[in-house]
């Protein structure tokens, strides 16, 4: 008989969206769907029926949502609506002790509920955190610029949470081993590092079938559109490249918050290299890696971070990527990358450049077949997967 395995996701995105959390979630379903009998609450049904393969084998339960999300304003009241809905459907689907409860955020309505469930019922919390805030002083130390306020605001609300997490949760998803520093010695085998994976089998299928393509971009840029991924910086970057390249195309992959989209809009008009871009919008699976296939290099331009799964994509697929020198990439990703100093958005533009005019350059960076295939096989979400099934009965 297979373990049942709940899931809290409250706080993911409506379908056309992506983040990493939500990644990874789904690739795990998609992957072990046959080994514990997943229940999934949320308030995104149509999301979770749109990125799973096996849907029908899924039990996913729709909790009316009539709330914006991140709302300081409504916070509270979400986290009692939530914890109501929970305790009702709880009382009469009792938790038992071999049942898994995995919060998918860390945010209070997923976590907050299952917190308050295991005071009356025993069974496994498997608590995620994919990425700790920095601190307000690491913020304007490293010039992140992030929103000051805002973040010593979202800093505090996370360190509440996490002490929440740590007072109740049986083990704690990661996305990278150096995050491990948060957590004392003694809960070290209570903690997994998943990193993400990559999808090799579509990979393969748009290499099979692609062969032929045309180079479309000289570069590409996936990942959600938000301050913390570079992508407004990247605008100013792709403003240097084209004072040496005038028709050098980026493709943009990727949505985010609509103002902030506008933004950005507003920004590359004023930059003058609007016609530099492409704006994809959400794009996954196959035709995600088509685009890839399409392009020269990719641009990881994010300016804090812990794991990074699109610069994997990007090398699985054979190409070169720029990126900032953080301190979680440096054992992370040894193969294909030209790395710069955090911040350093001359060299950044400087190293694009390179790559883009420099052929010999570029054939020493960019990964070669061999380099491919032993990235598919350790990034492979079909052997993370294994991984975490096999933590899972270790811990849990």
């Amino acid at each position: 008989m297979k373990r049942r395995f709940f899931v809290s996701a409250i706080y993911f995105g409506p379908p056309g969206t992506m983040g990493g959390h939500m990644k990874i979630l789904f690739e795990l379903i998609n992957n072990l769907y046959h080994q514990f009998d997943f229940i999934v609450l949320t308030s995104e049904p149509e999301t979770f029926k749109l990125n799973l393969e096996a849907a029908t084998k899924v039990e996913i339960i729709g909790i009316p949502y009539p709330y914006l999300k991140v709302s300081l304003r409504t916070h509270l009241e979400e986290v009692r609506y939530v914890s109501r809905m929970y305790q009702e459907y709880f009382a009469q689907h009792p938790l038992q002790p071999s049942d898994i409860f995995y919060t998918a955020t860390d945010f209070a309505p997923d976590v907050i509920p299952v917190w308050k469930l295991k005071e009356r019922f025993h069974f496994e919390w498997l608590a995620s955190f994919f990425l700790f805030v920095p601190s307000p002083l690491s913020n304007l130390q490293h010039q992140y610029g992030f929103p000051v306020v805002k973040y010593i605001l979202y800093y505090l609300y996370q360190k509440f949470l996490f002490t929440k997490i740590r007072q109740r949760a049986n083990a704690c998803l990661l996305t990278n081993d150096s995050d491990r520093r948060f957590f004392p010695q003694s809960e070290q085998k209570q903690l997994h590092a998943i990193y993400g994976g990559v999808n090799v089998e579509d990979v393969r299928v748009a290499q099979r079938h692609d062969q032929k393509l045309e180079i479309k971009f000289d570069a590409v840029f996936c990942s959600r559109l938000h301050e913390q991924k570079g992508i407004s910086r990247l605008l100013d970057i792709w403003k240097e490249v084209t004072a040496v390249l005038a028709n050098a195309q980026l493709a943009i992959i990727g949505n985010g918050d609509p103002a902030y989209e506008q933004y950005l809009h507003q920004k590359a008009e004023q930059l003058g290299i609007q016609d530099n871009l492409t704006w994809m919008g959400y794009v996954n699976g196959v035709e995600k890696y088509r685009i890839y296939l399409q392009s020269k290099l990719l641009t990881h331009a994010t300016v804090y971070d812990n794991n990074g799964m699109v610069a994997a994509e990007a090398l699985c697929t054979g190409l070169p990527v720029v990126m900032y020198d953080l301190p979680e990439f440096q054992t992370l990703y040894t193969t294909g990358c030209v790395k710069v100093p955090p911040g350093d958005m001359k060299q950044y533009s400087q190293s694009v450049i390179k790559l883009l005019t420099d052929e010999q350059y570029y054939q020493t960076v960019h990964p070669t077949k061999k380099e491919q295939q032993k990235l598919q096989q350790l990034w492979s979400w079909s052997q993370k997967a294994t991984d975490f099934a096999h933590f899972i009965q270790k811990t849990l």
